[in-house]
């Protein structure tokens, strides 16, 4: 994701980033919560998941260091955190304001997004 970006581009994202670090079983984002910011694991593992209405887990996918998460929500109408997020072991995250992340993308013509189980080209139109 961050190869659309040229070196300043780059600078400006980093600059603007902040570090997290938290220890296992806390909650990084909740399910409906409003989504802000998308996140590189640089340390630890992260458990995305669901609750249903019985309460019962279900786990979604485990993020391990050097993924990212969260980043395609920025590109949706509404931006809401589909899963909740919780730290499985001490970890340390990288979080990226969307609206930072996207006022950098303007003169991109297109961006990979890409996870282990789908890649999504996305582009942009004036």
């Amino acid at each position: 994701m961050f190869s659309a970006l040229d070196e300043e581009q780059l600078e400006s994202v980093l600059k603007h980033s902040r570090t997290i670090s938290l220890k296992a079983k806390n909650i990084l984002f909740e399910k409906s919560s409003e989504a802000t910011h998308f996140y590189l694991l640089r340390a630890g593992e992260i458990k995305l998941y669901s609750l249903s209405e019985d309460g019962d887990e279900k786990v979604i996918e485990i993020i391990y260091p050097s993924q990212t998460f969260a980043e395609a929500i920025m590109f949706m109408p509404k931006q809401i955190y589909p899963v909740s997020a919780e730290t499985l072991k001490e970890s340390e995250i990288c979080s990226f304001d969307f609206k930072h992340f996207r006022s950098l993308l303007a003169g991109v013509d297109y961006i990979f997004l890409i996870n282990p189980t789908i890649i999504v080209l996305i582009s942009f139109y004036s």
